[in-house]
C-alpha cells in the first residue's frame, strides 16, 4: 500500500498542507490534487475526508435506482409476455384467422 513517506518530499509537504486544512474550505483544485492522492491516505484520513474525496451522486440518483429496481423485479414477466404475444400474433398470420 503507498504512503505519504513514499513520496518525495515536496509532494508530501504539499499533501501535509492540504491535509492540515477543513475539508469544507478546500478549493476545486486542491479537492482533485487530494483525489488524485488518495491511494497515499490512511483509512481515518480517507473518512475524515471521505465529501471531499470521492463525486457526490446526482440529486434523482436514489429514485432513479428503484424505478430500475422495480423494472428489473418484473422484466422476467414482461419478456416472455411479449414473446407470448410475439408467438400469438404468428399463428394467428400463419393460420390467416381474423378476430
Amino acid at each position: 500500500m503507498n504512503k505519504i513517506e513514499d513520496m518525495n518530499l515536496e509532494e508530501q509537504m504539499g499533501l501535509k498542507r492540504l491535509l492540515a486544512l477543513d475539508p469544507t474550505v478546500l478549493t476545486p483544485t486542491q479537492r482533485l490534487h487530494l483525489r488524485a492522492r488518495r491511494s497515499y491516505l490512511t483509512f481515518a484520513q480517507k473518512f475524515e475526508y471521505c465529501g471531499v474525496l470521492y463525486f457526490s451522486r446526482p440529486a434523482f440518483y436514489h429514485e432513479l435506482k428503484t424505478a430500475l429496481k422495480f423494472l428489473t423485479r418484473f422484466s422476467k414477466e414482461i419478456i416472455f409476455g411479449v414473446i407470448v404475444y410475439i408467438v400469438i400474433v404468428l399463428i394467428m398470420k400463419l393460420t390467416d384467422w381474423q378476430p
